[in-house]
């Protein structure tokens, strides 16, 4: 169902206020969006990128920096602060964590529910993004940042804040993934 019970009642309690619904349903079209695009994607083996302007939403997290020296450390990194996010006790949200790439440092943000919020807990503001879409290993990681650069190069986008790359499908969702059906989100600020 679109609008869920708890929608409804918002809806009423608030006198009729549709800011709440409109804002709910925009997101899970996107997440719709982006669950047709990852099983459309599966019937190719080959690197495949594919890009569009997307509006992200505002998401709390807690982050970590980390050395990014290759993709295996960006993993790694993300291991294991889920792991002690985990072990802190934390509410996870429902969605994916994020790595956020600001000029030379990058961090692991996990996005977390806001029942509890630790003080070490950021916003990631909502923002407009040139949102790339790469389906492929994760070995492909340069060829992908080579076209991400040429292509912003070519639309004369500057990112205007910290890019965000979300594994929408990853080594995290199972042993059993084959790697060259990754599914990677890379998201270019541009407002």
């Amino acid at each position: 169902m679109w609008i869920s019970h708890t929608d409804i009642i918002d809806y009423f309690d608030s006198g009729g206020d549709d800011k709440e619904i409109i804002m709910h349903l925009k997101e899970r079209i996107e997440r719709h969006k982006t669950q047709f695009m990852v099983f459309n994607k599966r019937h190719t083996k080959d690197l495949d990128m594919t890009y569009r302007i997307e509006e992200l939403p505002e998401v709390l997290c807690v982050y970590k920096p980390f050395d990014r020296h290759d993709v295996k450390d960006s993993c790694k990194a993300s291991a294991d602060f889920l792991d002690e996010c985990i072990e802190r006790g934390l509410s996870l949200a429902p969605i994916s964590f994020y790595l956020v790439h600001d000029k030379d440092i990058s961090y692991v943000c996990v996005p977390i529910e806001d029942k509890k919020v630790p003080n070490d807990a950021i916003v990631l503001k909502k923002i407009r993004a040139l949102v790339f879409y790469v389906y492929g290993h994760y070995d492909e990681d340069a060829k992908v940042w080579g076209y991400i650069n040429k292509t912003l190069k070519e639309l004369d986008i500057s990112p205007k804040g910290p890019i965000r790359v979300e594994a929408v499908i990853g080594p995290f969702y199972g042993k059993e993934i084959d790697p060259d059906r990754y599914f990677t989100k890379f998201a270019i600020p541009i407002e």
